[in-house]
């Protein structure tokens, strides 16, 4: 038995937070996103649009600069296949126009190297739609939940199994999964536990540096760990709770634990 996909209508609002938990201290960041989905096409496809808005603290300096990016690149819309990954931004003419013509504004509103530095790569990533589409797959709002692919798994008696690679923590990783639904009285409860053995493959070794890990070489897996709360499986979750591990030889390195509601 597979889930069958069934594409979103309608609009929805995420609400996000990201915690990291190290030796040396805890780190939390929080982003919401509306998004309003239509159909682009006769063969399931979907064009979801999307707002996006980190919930800065009021005395971060950079709060304004990216409160204004935000709202020169808003609404980036993105395009669904018929299992609800993501594939494309479409209207990538119209984003890139829309960032050309504000650019200067967003120049002149704020000074320092650092500020061209960030736009420049910005503006590199804007007018390539392969570099767009790949830094919004890595935003986790997104990579929770439009690049899990639920309908990929096969179920035999609420259990299933998969090697599925994910855009887990930023970086694709191929994850073992052990997967079940479990029915209760308030809907359906998608289990997920995988594991990534980086050791047994030197690509995701490779992969994981892009993480700033201060010593990727040190990492030998990540444990995933994930349950979705729906009413129905098929329909739009109502929350995402997912906890990645990142293991080393002898400790526990780091804790990324991503949590997503939805409304």
């Amino acid at each position: 038995m597979y889930i069958l996909f069934k594409a979103p209508t309608g609009s929805c609002r995420v609400h996000g937070v990201r915690t990291e938990v190290m030796p040396d201290g805890v780190s939390e960041t929080k982003c919401e996103a509306s998004i309003e989905f239509a159909p682009l096409s006769k063969d399931s496809k979907v064009k979801a649009v999307v707002h996006l808005h980190a919930i800065a603290d009021e005395d971060d300096a950079t709060a304004a600069f990216v409160h204004d990016i935000e709202s020169t690149l808003n609404p980036i819309c993105m395009e669904l296949d018929s299992r609800g990954k993501c594939i494309g931004i479409s209207d990538h003419d119209e984003l890139c126009k829309r960032w050309d013509d504000r650019l200067s504004l967003l120049r002149a509103n704020y000074e320092g190297g650092w500020v061209e530095k960030e736009l420049q790569l910005l503006t590199d990533r804007v007018h390539n739609k392969g570099l767009l589409l790949n830094m919004m797959k890595r935003y986790y709002v997104f990579s929770e939940w439009m690049e899990a692919d639920w309908s990929g798994i096969e179920f035999t008696k609420g259990k299933g199994y998969r090697e599925h690679e994910e855009t887990a923590l930023g970086v694709p990783l191929l994850f073992s999964q052990e997967c079940s639904i479990e029915d209760n009285e308030e809907g359906m409860l998608l289990h997920i536990d995988g594991n990534a053995d980086l050791k047994k493959n030197e690509v995701q070794l490779d992969k994981i540096s892009l993480l700033n890990e201060a010593q990727p070489e040190n990492i030998i897996s990540i444990e995933q760990h994930c349950i979705v709360k729906t009413t129905g499986i098929t329909e739009i979750p109502q929350s995402i709770h997912s906890l990645y591990t990142i293991k080393g030889r002898e400790q526990i390195l780091k804790d990324i634990e991503i949590s997503l509601t939805f409304q």
